[in-house]
């Protein structure tokens, strides 16, 4: 059986990018995640304790992205990096990380880069 959970679209304001401005001034950005996890035994028990919790990875993912990166390659990896470690049982997932209003001549809805494993 293969179980996971999701954060979709989780809107954060932080200074990664290549550019001095964009360090300077920020942007907006969009984080989802998919976690790859068995969480039988807490659909079981009814135990929030014994799964990984969407609220602590939403904070874990807005601690992660104020630490300012170049290449959003980076913030992903950073993110990936951050919730196996806080929760190992994590066995696979998705992260994408999506910049809003990326600082093109050429109007696009976003940029983005994406660590799947």
């Amino acid at each position: 059986m293969n179980t996971s959970i999701e954060i979709n679209g989780l809107k954060v304001f932080a200074n990664h990018g290549v550019l001095a401005q964009e360090r300077t001034v920020g942007n907006a950005f969009e984080v989802s995640l998919r976690l790859d996890y068995d969480f039988a035994e807490a659909a079981a028990a009814d135990d929030v304790s014994l799964t990984v919790d969407y609220a602590e990875v939403a904070e874990v993912v807005k601690q992660c992205m104020t630490v300012p990166c170049n290449l959003l390659e980076t913030a992903a990896w950073n993110i990936r990096s951050a919730v196996v470690g806080r929760w190992p049982l994590i066995k696979g997932g998705r992260i994408t990380v999506l910049k809003l209003h990326p600082p093109f001549s050429v109007p696009v809805s976003s940029v983005g880069v994406t660590v799947e494993w």
